[in-house]
């Protein structure tokens, strides 16, 4: 299956509520599954342990830990972030962490602000880029490893997984 490597925490926040859309540079014409895998790279700690500290990266990564994803509905919403005590250390690396299905590939520029504006932290929104739009099909309970790489790649997904 056709996969895509993704640096945490962004990966784990495909994973969730608050992620439906991938910024990248590029467009793509792929529609269908796509795994999600964190690559074992990426942010170095300290960069991934300031990035956990924002408020709205700990509310929207809650189901890591049993709580809900609570976020803004639309510009005028007041702060709905919560803290919700994520770690670090609880993010994979290195690992293919779920499936999702890639239906659109849309230019930012074409995108209304209502439409960014839940995700604008979640993702690079400047004019020139690309949001992958994507729904969450399963979440693996058992991420297992996975080496990625840049662009799409293909991913044998383990029978115990499948099921």
């Amino acid at each position: 299956m056709k996969a895509l490597s993704l640096w945490q925490p962004w990966a784990s926040l495909m994973m969730t509520p608050a992620k439906r859309n991938e910024t990248r540079s590029w467009a793509t014409s792929y529609r269908g599954p796509l795994v999600i895998c964190a690559a074992k790279g990426g942010l170095s700690k300290s960069d991934l342990i300031a990035e956990m500290s924002y408020w709205h990266m700990q509310s929207a990564l809650g189901p890591l830990v049993g709580k809900p994803c609570k976020l803004p509905n639309g510009p005028t919403d007041e702060h709905p972030w919560r803290w919700n005590g994520v770690e670090w250390s609880l993010l994979p690396m290195g690992a293919a962490l779920g499936i999702v299905e890639l239906y659109d590939c849309v230019p930012t520029d074409k995108m209304t602000q209502e439409e960014i504006i839940i995700e604008r932290h979640f993702g690079n929104y400047e004019i020139g880029r690309y949001a992958w739009k994507t729904r969450l099909i399963k979440v693996f309970d058992n991420p297992f490893p996975v080496k990625g790489k840049q662009g799409f790649f293909n991913v044998d997904i383990p029978e115990e997984v499948k099921a």
